[in-house]
């Protein structure tokens, strides 16, 4: 358990993450496939390579798990919806109406967080030596993070470069929006983890990957700036 950007006038959104492999013993990765609904099976049918499916139903068996050790209810049990056009979220039966929870996945490697009282945005991303990081920082980075990658070192370019761009992904994920905003309206993370109201804190992932999660207060994300950010407190679980 570790305590980041903790600001003792504020209470802290509590934030639980899984971070997972999609690697796992074949024995309980057919546990986690079996946790899925016919929904979800239906959604991941319609995927052309079975590898694919299967690992999509292994990435929502990981999100039910860590959703059923947040509630203290059966993963089997809960009930996911999914809107047109926006990411899925717990249905009113099966559990509190301000849960939230984000996930992400990269390569063989997928992240959840779950939390209350705060829009949620997660991303994890394998970090790919031959992007052309400098591309597509002019595309996608501010100007003070363009220059804070401009700062790095040569072998420590491209891992900047992952750690700017999942802040923003986390945090453009909180705020609802992701990549429908131009760079221009982006806020600046580059110097400071905490902007209108919200909070991004890195995760602790295996090498070779790169990860953040934000929280938003409500009323940030409706436009509404708030004066301090929330600290995050940032609890790490692990699959049974």
């Amino acid at each position: 358990m570790s305590r980041q950007n903790h600001d003792d006038d504020l209470a802290a959104v509590e934030v639980q993450v899984l971070v997972a492999s999609l690697d796992q013993p074949s024995s309980l990765a057919a546990e986690l496939v079996n946790l899925c609904d016919s929904t979800e099976r239906a959604s991941a049918g319609r995927m052309r390579r079975e590898s694919l499916r299967h690992d999509r139903l292994l990435a929502r068996g990981l999100l039910r798990t860590a959703l059923g050790h947040h509630l203290g209810v059966s993963p089997r049990a809960l009930r996911l919806e999914r809107r047109t056009g926006s990411p899925p979220r717990l249905a009113a039966a099966s559990g509190p109406a301000d849960v939230a929870f984000s996930m992400s996945h990269s390569g063989r490697l997928v992240a959840v967080a779950i939390g209350r009282g705060a829009e949620l945005g997660i991303d994890v991303e394998r970090v790919d030596p031959s992007l052309d990081v400098d591309a597509v920082a002019r595309r996608a980075f501010t100007p003070d993070e363009q220059r804070e990658l401009d700062g790095a070192g040569p072998a420590e370019r491209c891992a900047v470069f992952f750690r700017i761009w999942t802040r923003k992904e986390a945090y453009l994920k909180a705020r609802g929006t992701g990549w429908s905003l131009t760079p221009d309206q982006h806020p600046d993370l580059s110097s400071s983890l905490s902007h209108g109201g919200g909070s991004v804190t890195t995760i602790p992932v295996p090498p070779g990957h790169a990860a953040a999660v934000a929280t938003l207060p409500h009323a940030a994300r409706d436009g509404v700036r708030a004066g301090h950010a929330t600290p995050i407190h940032l609890t790490m679980i692990g699959v049974p």
